[in-house]
């Protein structure tokens, strides 16, 4: 979704310039300068203001204000060239009613009322996905005191915490099951994908193609990290901003080997700043300059807290430069930028249309945080790797503040989300389920088992989890009772090993075995 031709429609620079050089339509107006507004004339107290502009009537025009005005005279501007010419501004003067001027009370202003909402596209909601790289289920403060995170706090708050959400051990394989709704096995990965692979093969749908036939405007923002040969481009994205490999330099934007990779559709370029203020600037970009007749899809996918950690200066000296430390520095930067992001949404007025989704790719490397109560960390399918904190935001939809024990996998995303956005035609290959009805009840309700295949494997079925371990051996959990994954069953429990086993090598048999376990070079696991 890049910046729409100022032809077709003004940015928002161009309509404010608009609104000013227009302003005389609305009459009345002495200055358009909130400090000139707010300025003492003489003893007689503030200037006054015109009513039609201060639209919370606090005695100020801010930038919401204006931009409300200028898509009012935007309908003046015929030829949409950011300008109004005596012509049109002759034939709109007869149409404009000036507004009384009103003196403002001396007493507190009210609280700034909410910005009302544009004429956008009704009926599907926008979709914003913001993926966390290596963030692990004690990386929010709403499950963990230790790390400070407000925005994705309130974010929670406002909507609806996925308590049973799950993903794969790794990036690329949770990636490939973000997009295409498959067991990423079908298309050989199973691990961090090297530069060579060709990671999706052609023709496979995915969720941006889907979303973009159906009038969506497509970004993606930062990760991408499935292969080489399908890229962004080819996988329905109008727009990437970002990089393409593993892991890059938060300051210099380099790959493992220290060859810059950052880029602008499909360009290489080059930008100084730290790459997750980057990545949010980016996405305030694309909503402020969408097209309003339409609605966005857009995925921003942070690097952040994935390795190598860096932080600016007043992270690190608040939070230190220890393993531990950094790794929480890294994850306020990444909660500072998604507020950025998610007040450029209230800016709009979008919020009410607006399905906010959150999640991490993976679990968190043990170096730098546990994931009590749950055992190990990213690189495995216990659930320290492979549950991770997730929250849906969509007000009035979702009741604000609740918790779901539904279980939900990343691939479920796909026919979940084009559900929501009230698509009839549901992709006609997916290895995920349609979900949404279970998530917009609040209940936890029946469902088909969870597949997580890797080189070890992950079958979910209500409380029970089956690990069905490479080597041929098996175990048993009861989640609801040991979510720690101390005590295995599977000797004491044959029967629900058994079928566990039997539904778990029945998903499994289409699929090819995990290619050999071989981490990316210049990579760290942890």
């Amino acid at each position: 979704m890049s910046a729409p031709d100022s032809a077709k429609s003004p940015s928002f620079p161009s309509l404010r310039r608009l609104a000013i050089a227009g302003i005389a339509l609305i009459g009345g107006l002495q200055t358009l300068s909130t400090a000139q507004t707010n300025r003492p004339t003489g003893r007689g107290g503030p200037a006054p203001v015109v009513s039609a502009l201060d639209l919370n009537q606090d005695g100020k025009i801010d930038a919401a204000e204006i931009g409300k005005a200028a898509q009012s005279l935007a309908a003046l501007d015929k030829n949409r060239d950011g300008k109004l010419t005596q012509d049109e501004y002759r034939r709109g003067a007869a149409t404009v009613t000036p507004q009384p001027v009103t003196q403002q009370p001396a007493a507190p202003p009210p609280s700034p009322a909410p910005v009302p909402p544009p004429k956008d596209a009704v009926g599907q909601p926008n979709i914003l996905i913001i993926v966390a790289d290596d963030l692990g289920w004690n990386g929010v403060g709403f499950h963990s005191a230790s790390v400070t995170t407000p925005n994705l706090n309130r974010l929670a708050a406002e909507g609806m915490e996925l308590r049973r959400f799950y993903t794969y051990p790794v990036c690329s394989p949770a990636r490939a099951a973000l997009l295409t709704g498959m067991f990423p096995l079908r298309y050989n990965i199973a691990d961090a994908l090297p530069p060579t692979h060709p990671g999706l093969p052609a023709g496979v749908p995915t969720l941006p193609e889907t979303l973009r036939a159906a009038g969506y405007q497509t970004s993606l923002i930062g990760k991408w990290h499935i292969g080489s040969g399908r890229l962004p481009a080819q996988c329905g994205f109008d727009h990437f901003y970002g990089f393409l490999g593993p892991q890059i330099d938060y300051f210099q934007h380099t790959g493992p080997r220290g060859t810059p990779d950052w880029q602008r559709d499909g360009k290489a370029i080059t930008e100084t700043g730290y790459s997750t203020d980057l990545l949010a600037d980016e996405t305030v970009r694309q909503i402020t300059n969408r097209d309003p007749a339409r609605p966005f899809f857009i995925e921003l996918a942070f690097n952040a807290p994935h390795v190598p950690l860096a932080a600016p200066d007043d992270l690190t000296k608040k939070h230190g430069t220890g393993d531990t430390g950094l790794y929480q520095a890294v994850i306020e930067g990444l909660d500072t930028a998604i507020g950025k992001v998610l007040a450029s949404i209230d800016a709009q007025g979008l919020r009410d249309r607006t399905l906010v989704v959150f999640f991490s790719d993976n679990g968190a490397g043990r170096r730098f945080s546990d994931s009590a109560p749950f055992k190990s960390g990213k690189d495995t399918v216990y659930e320290g790797g492979i549950h991770t904190p997730c929250v849906l935001r969509w007000p009035g939809r979702l009741p604000a503040g609740s918790k779901n024990d539904h279980p939900l996998c990343v691939q479920d995303f796909f026919p979940t989300l084009t559900a929501a956005a009230g698509l009839t035609k549901s992709p006609s290959a997916c290895d995920g389920s349609n979900q949404w009805p279970a998530i917009a009840s609040g209940k936890t309700s029946a469902r088909d088992p969870i597949l997580i295949a890797s080189h070890d494997s992950a079958l979910i079925d209500g409380t029970w989890k089956l690990i069905a371990w490479e080597n041929g051996g098996c175990s048993l959990y009861d989640l609801a009772k040991d979510p720690g994954e101390n005590t295995d069953l599977s000797k004491s429990a044959p029967e629900t090993t058994a079928r566990l086993k039997a539904a778990h090598d029945k998903l499994r048999r289409d699929l090819p075995p995990a290619p050999a376990k071989q981490p990316h070079p210049g990579t760290r696991r942890n």
